[in-house]
């Protein structure tokens, strides 16, 4: 699947389970939020295609998919998405914690 159809299928299933979708220009990951009392799924229409496929992806994975199909290809995109933000995370966490910090080699100066 190219990333152009898993977008298609990715807006496609926001849309079977009433998540309204937004491309909104500016300065923000996207993702969802409540707007008027309503969740709405917000997607940066300037980010790069594997960032909007990612933030569509990372914000379906907050929504109850049991009562739709999602195709295979399409769930195992979403589960690698968590994957990598998880990764992101972890390496985020382990190299600013003071712990992580003291337990680094310290650089040779020589």
């Amino acid at each position: 699947m190219t990333q152009d159809e898993l977008f298609d299928e990715l807006k496609s299933l926001a849309t079977q389970i009433d998540i309204p979708l937004r491309f909104e220009a500016g300065d923000f990951e996207g993702g969802l939020c409540v707007v008027n009392d309503e969740r709405v799924l917000i997607v940066n229409k300037k980010a790069s295609l594997p960032k909007k496929i990612a933030t569509l992806a990372l914000s379906l994975a907050d929504c109850n998919l049991d009562a739709v199909f999602v195709k295979p290809i399409v769930r195992e995109a979403i589960e690698d998405e968590i994957a990598k933000r998880r990764a992101e995370v972890a390496a985020t966490t382990l190299t600013s914690t003071p712990a992580a910090a003291a337990a680094a080699p310290a650089e040779s100066t020589s």
